[in-house]
């Protein structure tokens, strides 16, 4: 190889790593989310915001939940319920994955279909804001 087919090796290297999208070569795109309830032995249901059910088990229980939602972050909300306690509902929130930002390292391409179309739509830009929910059951009256 000569010096000029080097340098457009490596011109073509550089402009396919500038277009690509940090999070989602970095990161993941769905998380295993620990929930556990007192008193353990729940029957739990987590629901996207539609409405649609994602997971249904037992505590202590581990599902594994996709980060993004329709080009945004996912929003889940968990039931739990056990017979002689009232049903709970909490919520698991995601926030953006801080290797998301290391887009803004990359030339205009990287930039800007990284931080617009890739990593939004893969979802790998979010990370939950907590790996384990924890769930108190309260005694019907």
């Amino acid at each position: 190889m000569n010096h000029k087919s080097i340098g457009i090796l490596v011109l073509l290297v550089f402009a396919v790593l500038s277009m690509s999208s940090c999070a989602t070569m970095f990161s993941k795109n769905r998380y295993p989310i620990e929930i556990n309830s007192e008193p353990q032995g729940a029957d739990i249901v987590v629901k996207k915001q539609n409405g649609a059910i994602l997971f249904q088990g037992t505590t202590p229980a581990r599902p594994v939940l996709p980060a993004g939602d329709d080009l945004g972050k996912a929003f889940y909300n968990v039931t739990a319920s056990m017979p002689g306690y009232k049903n709970t509902t909490t919520y698991i929130h995601y926030k953006v994955d801080g290797v998301y930002y290391v887009n803004l390292a990359f030339p205009i391409f990287g930039w800007f279909i990284g931080m617009t179309i890739i990593d939004p739509a893969s979802g790998a830009m979010w990370k939950p804001s907590k790996s384990t929910i924890n769930i108190t059951l309260e005694k019907e009256n």
